[in-house]
């Protein structure tokens, strides 16, 4: 299966090059007949001055001006030519003879551009298929766990409730099956250290039955999964005495260390608060040889604790991206892939934007009408790959962002972090395109947030970038950007009248919720539409685009029908379901033109159908006429003012 993996991927990348290739074919025949008609409208024009010597020449030879040689007129005379209106001649017949050559090799490629296409959609299809014979979801792994708790309730006589959240995450077989013991400790360690038994929860007025949950998700290149329980928490000082027994700490040192230190104490080879060695309590053998099962996949095991409120740990697991969506962008003259599914939001700012200070560079952003001051770094400074790169001040990244913003206003591509934004400035956007990762291999050691190298159709290379642990490491060389990552927040605002709701949806600047998985769309989308006054939030496929439903209010969608995850007509299906999202208008922009694609869509409750390529202005036309039509049905009272901000 690996080796069929990289097969597809090196087809993917041979079939990438061909249509490039093919592309560069087409222009150069497309300018070859361009240079080939230029040349033949000169030898017509050069045919035709040459006739008009001639026939002036023969004139003034046989018919002299003296009326005498008046009977000297032949009216049956032929055309005559001399040699070098023969040799134009000739070259007309030869370049007509190569435009006809060229018109067939235009004909030769259209058809080889019918044959990529197809070609594109077998590789599609193999690599489809690929991924259903390695990829299993989760679920099967995940459920077997509901009867291990019920045994060990009922052999303990404690009563826990187990819930999954993620059954549907698809992995890698050969992952999920490494991922079974791993869980299987965790489970039991929550069942036995986290919940605390009947009586004690009852004293502290907690429900009689425990819950243990496991969360698991896909976020960028990871897998990660939360065992989580509601029990009692970590004992700190049951673990640094058990530390100090095991010779693991000393008394001083453990004074001395922070509670994170502590925690990780858990994970250290034969460590176990337990007095007893049963088989409930991991036959001795402690959280150790889960962290060991976690290195070996490549992941990380993290714990988090509230006391009292239960205990949280995380495993995140890196997942084998072979073939992904780039967003290929230049700085400082090197060409840059980043992974699409970090980024967040891609900003052209204006100068207004833009708020430097003494130590930071901020990007004012409005946000669920709210101003949010986001700090920003130069992705070529921080991609100088000196070593003197984290000995370096600030200030010098500072000043380079300062002024390369102020001068060219360069977009800036926004990650997340922290639950928090960071901006990345770069200088040029290429556009996005599906392409092959490959490791860089063992030669030397690389940042975490190089991911690996991709070659492009054009046959360079370019790094491939994570985009969120690049913004993690670019914070822990200038943590003075964390500054304004909480700066101007205000998440106060509440409204419970309806009416008010109602009235404000009208009266405020429209918001535009873009669902479309091509972030060069979202953002082509994005600039038209601000560029006509709405606001505009973006969504990458239909599940995310109901989560940005819960957190902003929205006027109105636009949606693509082919999308991964869930594509168009299942968000249509989802919002019926839902009366608040079922009122607010939905436009599909999609290339599908066909008569049934249009016609489910309309069944499903679309107020409008645009095909792409869209023209600006009807799209425009088309969202006026919907908010329009909902405006007719709104009541009197509601309805906004001449004058107002709408």
């Amino acid at each position: 299966l690996e080796q069929i993996s990289y097969t597809v991927g090196e087809l993917l990348t041979q079939q990438k090059k061909q249509a490039l290739y093919n592309e560069q074919m087409i222009e150069t025949v497309k300018q070859l007949t361009a240079r080939l008609f230029q040349q033949q409208q000169y030898l017509y024009k050069l045919q035709l001055q040459a006739s008009q010597e001639l026939e002036t020449a023969h004139l003034q030879t046989h018919y002299p001006t003296n009326s005498q040689s008046q009977d000297q007129f032949d009216s049956l005379e032929l055309d005559r030519y001399n040699d070098f209106q023969l040799f134009i001649q000739t070259s007309l017949e030869s370049i007509i003879q190569k435009t006809e050559k060229t018109d067939a090799i235009e004909l030769f490629l259209r058809q080889s551009s019918q044959a990529l296409d197809s070609q594109q959609r077998l590789v599609d299809n193999l690599r489809k298929t690929l991924l259903d014979v390695r990829m299993h979801p989760l679920g099967p792994v995940l459920q077997r766990f509901n009867q291990v708790i019920k045994q060990l309730s009922t052999q303990y006589r404690k009563p826990v409730t187990l819930k999954i959240f993620g059954a549907d995450i698809l992995v890698d077989k050969v992952v999920s099956d490494r991922l079974y013991e791993p869980l299987l400790h965790l489970v039991r360690n929550a069942f036995n250290h986290g919940i605390e038994s009947t009586d004690i929860r009852q004293q502290k007025g907690k429900l009689d039955s425990g819950l243990i949950q496991i969360h698991a998700s896909q976020t960028s290149r990871y897998l990660t999964i939360k065992v989580r329980d509601n029990g009692q928490g970590l004992d700190f000082n049951a673990i640094c005495q058990t530390a100090i027994e095991n010779q693991l700490i000393t008394l001083k040192e453990a004074n001395s260390l922070s509670p994170k230190q502590i925690s990780n104490l858990i994970f250290e080879p034969g460590f176990s608060t337990t007095s007893e060695v049963d088989e409930l309590s991991g036959r001795g053998i402690g959280l150790n040889i889960v962290r060991s099962q976690t290195q070996a996949l490549g992941g990380t095991i993290s714990v988090e604790y509230q006391k009292n409120e239960g205990t949280c740990f995380t495993l995140q697991i890196p997942t084998n991206l072979t073939i992904a969506k780039l967003l290929l962008c230049q700085t400082a003259n090197k060409q840059y892939a980043i992974i699409t599914d970090t980024i967040q939001q891609i900003v052209i700012p204006t100068s207004d934007q833009l708020k430097v200070g003494k130590q930071e560079t901020l990007l004012s952003l409005q946000i669920n009408q709210k101003e949010h001051l986001i700090p920003v770094l130069s992705l070529s400074k921080l991609l100088t790959y000196q070593p003197t790169l984290s000995e370096r001040p600030w200030n010098d990244s500072y000043t380079s962002v300062k002024t390369s913003l102020e001068t060219s206003l360069n977009p800036i591509i926004l990650m997340q972090y922290n639950q928090q934004l960071v901006g990345l400035e770069i200088e040029h956007l290429i556009g996005e395109q599906e392409l092959v990762i490959r490791p860089l291999g063992k030669l030397m050691e690389t940042p975490a947030y190089i991911y690996g190298c991709s070659s492009l159709p054009d046959g360079r290379l370019s790094l491939v970038l994570d985009g969120t642990a690049l913004v993690e490491h670019s914070l822990d060389i200038f943590p003075e950007a964390l500054v304004g990552l909480n700066a101007g927040r205000d998440d106060s605002f509440e409204n419970s009248d309806e009416q008010n709701r109602s009235l404000l949806s009208i009266s405020r600047q429209k918001i535009v919720l873009i669902v479309d998985d091509s972030i060069t769309v979202r953002n082509t989308l994005a600039e038209t539409l601000q560029k006509a006054g709405y606001s505009v939030v973006q969504a990458k496929e239909g599940t995310e685009a109901f989560q940005r439903l819960r957190e902003i209010q929205i006027d109105a969608i636009l949606c693509d029908l082919e999308m991964p995850g869930m594509n168009g007509f299942d968000f249509l299906k989802g919002r019926q379901q839902l009366p608040e999202v079922a009122s607010i208008p939905t436009i599909m922009l999609t290339s599908r033109a066909g008569s049934k694609h249009q016609t489910l869509a309309k069944d499903l409750g679309a107020d409008a159908y645009l095909t792409k390529p869209y023209l600006a202005p009807q799209l425009l036309e088309t969202l006026a006429a919907v908010f329009e039509e909902k405006l007719s049905h709104i009541p009197p009272q509601l309805k906004p003012v001449e004058n107002s901000h709408a």
